[in-house]
């Protein structure tokens, strides 16, 4: 009897295995089987001013979370680094979306990386300590910025209703490096 009820659940583990599934392993375009449609957003940021003094470049990463009233925060939805430079001041990327996102609030953040730290790092760093770290940049305190992610600048950080078309600058100085940036979010045609 126990030798039947075995070859049983296995013959079900197996059925079960071979069913088929969509499954995309790229995070930024993660498609759920029919129940959710896929949709395109343009990203364009624009420099009017770069961060990085120095050099001429920001090397800049988007990270962007569904907002959550309190607890850890999901992985990022949104995560995408570019790099801007004198040549090029302005840099669209195409962001893979399912539509039941939309009016919901989005936690973005845009930081400056001066360190090679993995996104996947920073991501698990702004989903624990997103609170801390928000606080920190509103009161401009670098150092308590400095416990969290290093040596990353968080340049802006907002709370976004994804509902596109969606226009924002943001400029500021950090760390004695003014910086100035247009981002524009619309639906791909």
């Amino acid at each position: 009897m126990n030798r039947f009820i075995l070859i049983f659940v296995l013959g079900l583990a197996c059925l079960s295995c071979s069913t088929s599934r969509n499954i995309n392993t790229n995070a930024d375009q993660r498609t759920n089987s029919s129940n959710f449609q896929n949709d395109a957003l343009l990203i364009t940021i624009e420099s009017s001013n770069l961060s990085e003094d120095m050099t001429h470049d920001d090397e800049l990463l988007i990270m962007g979370y569904l907002a959550k009233p309190s607890g850890i925060l999901d992985s990022a939805i949104l995560k995408h680094r570019l790099i801007l430079d004198l040549q090029h001041m302005t840099k669209s990327f195409q962001w893979h979306v399912d539509q039941n996102i939309y009016g919901k609030g989005l936690m973005l953040f845009i930081l400056e990386q001066d360190s090679d730290t993995p996104i996947a790092q920073i991501d698990a760093i702004l989903r624990i300590h997103y609170k801390p770290v928000i606080n920190a940049f509103n009161n401009r305190s670098y150092a308590e910025i400095e416990k969290y992610i290093g040596d990353e600048d968080i340049l802006d950080y907002r709370v976004l209703e994804i509902l596109p078309p969606t226009e924002f600058t943001f400029r500021g100085v950090y760390k004695m490096d003014r910086y100035e940036y247009s981002v524009k979010v619309e639906k791909m045609r």
